[in-house]
């Protein structure tokens, strides 16, 4: 889009829905290059674990739990920010929108 003609300013309300559209695809992004890391990362320790003798399957379960709860909490941070993200931007929009009415 191209914005030449186009004041923030006076329309309030537009840059908050352009924060927003611009928004979600980065979370969107951030959350698929964390399963594709974590996926990586798993592939690359299970092929090292192959070559090495000494380990036993419970200590592959537990290195896969700890990666999973690492993912898990790396996940419920971006919730949270996003959460807070929507929630402040509806916040703003309300308010703009409930100034424009009055």
């Amino acid at each position: 889009m191209f914005f030449t003609q186009f004041t923030f300013e006076e329309n309030r309300q537009w840059a908050i829905l352009v924060a927003w559209a611009c928004w979600l695809p980065v979370i969107f992004v951030l959350f698929w290059v964390i399963d594709y890391y974590f996926q990586r990362y798993k592939k690359s320790s299970t092929n090292m674990d192959s070559y090495d003798l000494g380990n036993s399957s419970d200590s592959k379960d537990e290195h896969t739990k700890q990666n999973q709860i690492q993912q898990d909490r790396i996940k419920l941070i971006l919730l949270i920010i996003h959460i807070l993200i929507a929630l402040g931007l509806s916040i703003a929009l309300a308010s703009v929108i409930g100034i424009n009415i009055n």
